[in-house]
């Protein structure tokens, strides 16, 4: 697997702000206020349907659609058990989650037959944009029954870890989806690409925030074997250097101190899943480039959204990793479109930042 060039050196030590947990996931202190349980529109018809004005919890559960399943969906979980490559066998534990917990908490079910219908879009160009249809509907449904199962979690007659192994894999089927239909869907430019980024992060940001798992509950589960995966990869001493001289450029910018603080945080994060993808084997270290997205800051986000060019630099290096796992279906060529992107928008006078992601595309190019 390519790495970064022998001038990088490994920091001496992360800075204060980035945190590993013992399962590997780094924990970002984010200053601001919690972020708000209901969540924002991600697609949509989800924004047409949006709950943040419900008067009570009855409305909310009087409006939500019926999850009723029928012989389209069961097309689709067949699919998805037999043709979809997902990623590893590691995996399989989500879908006997998914599958089982489909009556009390379909959104994880929802969630994973909607992955099956932009997987099944590309098996089946002809039908595609049907496909494409019930995968929103699919994701709409499984976001809006979540928000239910959320509110419901502040009823004092309700179990809060009830849930807890359904909500977990909503979230990370959520974190998957997110980056194809980010990264497929909405490239006709540059801030079109921006917007929506931001606005996906805001969206799992909000899940994670509901769910706050402890990773210690996890462990007598059925996702035992995909935590002690992650945990062995991010334990191991095998550490990268990719983004050194990311982190110090960061360091070294006029950029205010707060602004800083976020970049060189998402710029840690993103060296922690190189080192994650270095160590996980390669038909499961697409989780590293799903789980980076996940854990940015609202800070950086901010950063992002006003096209702050060290934070854009951040998501460049970030196509490194992306493109690293371009043999996944989930992934493609989202690196090389994320990479070109970002070196357009900075131009000739970031050149040279630029230049380690664009050695990489024409590395594998060459």
């Amino acid at each position: 697997m390519s790495s970064a060039g022998a001038s990088h050196r490994p920091p001496s030590a992360p800075p204060s702000t980035f945190f590993t947990s013992r399962f590997g996931f780094p924990t970002i202190v984010d200053e601001r206020a919690p972020f708000p349980t209901t969540l924002p529109s991600f697609t949509e018809s989800f924004a047409a349907a949006s709950f943040a004005e419900s008067p009570s919890t009855s409305s909310l559960s009087d409006a939500l659609p019926r999850p009723i399943f029928t012989a389209r969906h069961l097309i689709l979980l067949h699919h998805a058990q037999n043709y979809m490559p997902l990623t590893n066998s590691s995996m399989q534990p989500v879908f006997d989650i998914a599958v089982g917990w489909a009556e009390e908490a379909p959104y994880a079910i929802d969630q994973l037959l909607a992955i099956a219908a932009d997987h099944l879009a590309i098996a089946e160009p002809d039908k595609a944009a049907i496909h494409r249809r019930t995968a929103t509907e699919l994701q709409t449904r499984a976001l809006m029954l979540f928000n239910k199962d959320a509110q419901d979690l502040d009823n004092e007659n309700t179990d809060p870890e009830k849930h807890r192994l359904p909500r977990f894999v909503f979230a990370s089927l959520l974190s998957i989806h997110m980056i194809y239909e980010t990264f497929t869907h909405y490239r006709a430019n540059f801030h079109v690409f921006i917007e929506r980024f931001v606005e996906s992060v805001h969206v799992h940001r909000g899940v994670r925030t509901i769910i706050s798992p402890n990773y210690n509950m996890f462990l007598d589960s059925p996702l035992r074997p995909y935590l002690i995966s992650f945990k062995k990869a991010s334990e191991s001493d095998n550490v990268g250097s990719e983004c050194v001289e990311l982190i110090q450029l960061i360091q070294n910018s006029d950029l205010g101190a707060a602004t800083i603080a976020a970049c060189n945080s998402a710029a840690n994060t993103l060296q922690w899943a190189f080192n994650i993808h270095r160590n996980l084997p390669q038909d499961g270290n697409v989780h590293a480039s799903t789980a980076f997205p996940v854990l940015l800051t609202a800070e950086y986000m901010d950063a992002v959204r006003k096209h702050r060019p060290e934070a854009l630099l951040v998501l460049a290096y970030y196509g490194v990793l992306l493109h690293w796992c371009r043999s996944s279906w989930i992934i493609g060529d989202a690196g090389a479109f994320l990479i070109r992107l970002i070196a357009d928008y900075l131009g000739s006078f970031w050149q040279e930042p630029m230049r380690w992601p664009l050695e990489e595309l024409q590395r594998d190019q060459g």
